[in-house]
């Protein structure tokens, strides 16, 4: 609310437009990665409220998660609507805060291009020398509404980084998930392509992807208190993850999986990431919902191949409502337990006409199986998986039909 006590009216007192001019006294410490209990699922929430304030129901959730990323969506449509953005985010963890001071929150910020609804991208957008430019020497905005930052300059670099790392200090944040390395990715501004996508100035652009690849992480870890948590928004399939678990960005210390999902391969892939001991963000982007029809698999999936530092939760489309876009299954309550061992796994036949089974054993005897059928269709069609849990409760994957026992494993 605006009320003069209120959270956000406290930060907007603390924040200012003015990218000198941001502090806040009072900040929390940051504390660093959480710890990763196997009692429950370890779940992430991802997601922001463009409307108002975060409902109770959401706010209980984000408080029992291993962490939250708050995105800049966040009370985007409030006073001061469209504006102010990291003011708002830093009210919203204040929520969080309240119900449960330990709980790791996150500030999400882009890195890609400008957005001028936060209070450092409003700043970007007053400073056109600043911006990546095209042959003619007008502002290159590359969706027709945002601009791209400069990173050839280093003192861009060190702007952005100091911008959001007052950001984080203002609200008290215990890190950062900063978006648009895979968006610069997919659109070939990367280092493996030699034109470098939609950027026209070819010479600004190549020095623009040294700056983004090689100078935001390091210039933003220098920026943020050395426990910081920095997780980049990449695939652990892109050039962001180096195969072996870790952050391919220089200065990151997590990985991120953004569109995991139920196949051999990102099994596989979160257990390189478990086994290097790095802290993951594994996202399964749900497409549509329906219950726990695509939820529960991708969960059967990732409990295949997790470890002591990885995260599950889902992002789906949809407004910017965290009740719709952030699911948090009863599921995600439920006693799990250390795993026993790794996964087992059996390929019958083979990719072309065939299956493959996988069974995990966990803590005080819950037990997660899945089955995926190939020719791979889809979730729906394709994925089958129980999870007999410990307390005596089955979670059961649509068309699946799962014995009222487990397999002795």
């Amino acid at each position: 609310n605006g009320s003069p006590s209120s959270p956000l009216m406290n930060g907007m007192r603390c924040l200012t437009v003015a990218l000198g001019a941001w502090m806040c006294a009072g900040a929390t410490a940051n504390r660093g990665p959480p710890t990763v209990s196997w009692d429950t699922i370890p779940y992430f929430v991802h997601c922001a409220n463009s409307t108002g304030p975060l409902n109770p129901g959401m706010v209980g959730k984000m408080a029992g998660a291993t962490f939250t990323v708050l995105q800049t969506e966040q009370c985007q449509f409030c006073s001061p609507n469209g504006s102010g953005a990291e003011v708002k985010m830093a009210a919203a963890a204040a929520q969080i805060r309240a119900v449960n001071p330990t709980a790791t929150v996150l500030l999400y910020f882009p890195v890609d291009q400008v957005r001028a609804y936060t209070s450092l991208g409003a700043w970007f957008d007053s400073q056109p020398a600043m911006l990546i430019k095209n042959l003619t020497g007008g502002v290159v905005r590359p969706n027709g509404v945002m601009a791209v930052p400069d990173y050839g300059q280093p003192s861009v670099v060190a702007a952005w980084a100091t911008g959001v790392a007052k950001a984080v200090a203002a609200g008290g944040f215990d890190g950062v998930f900063i978006d648009g390395y895979r968006t610069a990715w997919a659109n070939g501004w990367n280092p493996k392509v030699p034109l470098v996508g939609k950027l026209d100035n070819q010479t600004e652009a190549k020095l623009w992807v040294s700056g983004i690849w090689n100078g935001t992480g390091p210039a933003l870890r220098a920026a943020l208190p050395p426990n910081a948590i920095m997780i980049p928004n990449c695939e652990a399939k892109e050039v962001c993850e180096d195969g072996h678990g870790r952050s391919q960005i220089p200065g990151y210390n997590a990985v991120m999986m953004e569109y995991f999902d139920v196949s051999a391969e990102y099994i596989d892939n979160v257990a390189v990431v478990a086994e290097a001991n790095t802290f993951a963000e594994i996202n399964a982007y749900i497409k549509s919902y329906s219950g726990n029809l695509f939820v529960l698999p991708n969960l059967a999936a990732f409990l295949m191949g997790a470890g002591n530092k990885t995260v599950f939760g889902a992002i789906g489309p949809g407004p910017w409502r965290c009740d719709v876009t952030a699911p948090v299954l009863p599921e995600f309550t439920r006693y799990l337990g250390p795993p026993v061992a790794p996964a087992v796994s059996e390929l019958v036949g083979n990719m072309t006409g065939g299956y493959q089974t996988w069974h995990r054993k966990f803590g005080n005897g819950t037990v997660a199986m899945l089955n995926i059928t190939y020719p791979y269709d889809t979730i729906y069609h394709s994925s089958f998986c129980c999870i007999w849990w410990a307390s005596g409760e089955l979670s059961t994957c649509p068309n699946t039909v799962c014995p009222a026992t487990p397999p002795t494993l």
